[in-house]
């Protein structure tokens, strides 16, 4: 069997933020490599207030830069897909940023909400 090469620093700073989002590395599920980034496949329930792991995990990742994909996995699971990104900087293209949390809340505030 092929063993997948070491992760890179981007990759474990994701993994990190992951872990903190599951509550420790022994409920973290095996980080698999997904390009330059991760990806888990998650077993549970994602939601934004009973438990709140989605509201949590969009916090973490306007946190740490971090751009977090949900896909669908396999029956009742989803893959968390996590690629580190860069705080927005002008000239910056698309792919490269990510909002901070006080982007966030701008938008939120913009929305009128």
């Amino acid at each position: 069997m092929k063993q997948e090469p070491p992760l890179s620093e981007d990759q474990l700073f994701c993994k990190a933020m992951l872990s903190e989002w599951v509550c420790g590395d022994h409920h973290l599920p095996k980080v698999h490599h997904f390009g330059t980034g991760i990806c888990i496949n998650f077993y549970g329930d994602l939601s934004t207030y009973d438990g709140s792991r989605l509201t949590t995990l969009v916090l973490l990742a306007h946190r740490d830069f971090v751009r977090v994909k949900i896909a669908s996995s396999g029956p009742r699971m989803v893959r968390v897909i996590a690629h580190r990104r860069k705080p927005a900087q002008e000239g910056d293209r698309l792919h490269q940023r990510h909002p901070s949390l006080d982007d966030l809340i701008a938008q939120i505030e913009k929305m009128n909400l």
